[in-house]
């Protein structure tokens, strides 16, 4: 039965088929055929040049990761995050993100961080919910650095998840203030800059400070508590 639904993975005319049998192999792990269902996915990863196959097996594992942490899914998932296909990575992506709080590994979390580098704007995005998904594990000084380098993509909506993963994975004690220049400005990157403050301030409740935009740089620099982050007009300290 497992081997009949891993074919079914590779039904390239029919997609609802390919998601049933994404769902079944998940049920049936966790009816205690866990290993053999992993196995065999593993083996379909491992074949060459079926990218649809592949990126079903991906969800699959995914699907199976959400209600049992197996190493060897997340072992298979990261060499996944490196694999030459621009599909593969993006399921790789989703299924840790679905895995979540569980994944959160020192190799995942590095293996995440290196695909927000990536040249596919999919796998960036998609890398970001990842780690957003993770919560504070995710946390780290090298997941920060890269989030915020992730905000000058030239894909707005690349800068656009890195500043929501921030929020999300930020502590609230580790916010005293929200400033947001107001004006002089582009009006549409104003807006954004206000609309993601409004983000800011309803989920951590911190006091708001506008900001004269030539005023920004020298009042930034007098802030000395625990992270800073800038980007479309709005920090955070």
């Amino acid at each position: 039965m497992i081997n009949g639904l891993v074919t079914a993975l590779g039904d390239h005319d029919n997609d609802s088929v390919r998601q049933r049998a994404c769902e079944a192999l998940a049920r049936i792990s966790q009816r205690g055929a866990a290993n053999e269902v992993i196995k065999a996915l593993m083996v379909t990863l491992r074949k060459p040049n079926d990218h649809i196959v592949q990126s079903y097996a991906l969800k699959a594992l995914g699907n199976i990761g959400q209600k049992a942490t197996i190493n060897e899914v997340i072992n298979g998932l990261v060499t996944a995050l490196r694999d030459r296909t621009e599909l593969i990575r993006q399921e790789a992506c989703l299924a840790l993100g679905k895995i979540g709080e569980k994944a959160a590994t020192d190799e995942v979390i590095n293996g995440l961080v290196t695909a927000l580098k990536d040249q596919n704007h999919n796998v960036e995005w998609n890398t970001c919910r990842a780690l957003e998904s993770m919560g504070k594990k995710a946390a780290t000084n090298h997941v920060i650095n890269g989030l915020i380098t992730a905000l000058e993509d030239n894909d707005d909506g690349v800068g656009y998840n890195a500043r929501v993963t921030l929020v999300a994975i930020g502590e609230k004690d580790s916010i005293s203030v929200i400033a947001t220049s107001i004006r002089p400005g582009l009006i549409i990157s104003l807006w954004k800059g206000v609309n993601f403050t409004r983000q800011l301030l309803f989920k951590y409740n911190k006091p708001f400070i506008p900001i004269h935009h030539m005023e920004a740089p020298a009042l930034t620099v007098r802030f000395r508590t625990k992270w800073f982050l800038s980007g479309v007009h709005t920090s955070i300290h």
